[in-house]
């Protein structure tokens, strides 16, 4: 933790120092990850980063199919309607 931070038990201690600490198991999942990352080889890390951003874009496009599915993404098909039916479209790339 950085200097200064105060953490979730930090917290608790100065509200109620009678509680037992609050264990964060998000934290230590994800600092133990960091540390095992930490420790890969070059190869390794590099495998992980792609398997990583593959993931985040997979995430993305699953939310993406949720917000259209649902019609949360509905005025952009009608914006792009009325910027059709006003001649506002423009190829792209252009083909000149």
């Amino acid at each position: 933790m950085e200097k200064g931070c105060i953490s979730c038990v930090n917290l608790q201690e100065r509200f109620d120092p009678g509680l037992e600490p609050v264990q964060s198991s998000y934290m230590s999942r994800v600092e133990e990850i960091e540390r095992a990352i930490q420790e890969l080889s070059r190869d390794e890390f590099a495998r992980i980063a792609q398997r990583v951003h593959a993931l985040e874009q997979e995430r993305w496009d699953a939310e993406l199919d949720r917000y259209a599915s649902c019609g949360k993404l509905d005025f952009l098909i009608a914006e792009a309607q009325e910027d059709r039916k006003q001649g506002r479209l423009k190829d792209w790339p252009d083909p000149q």
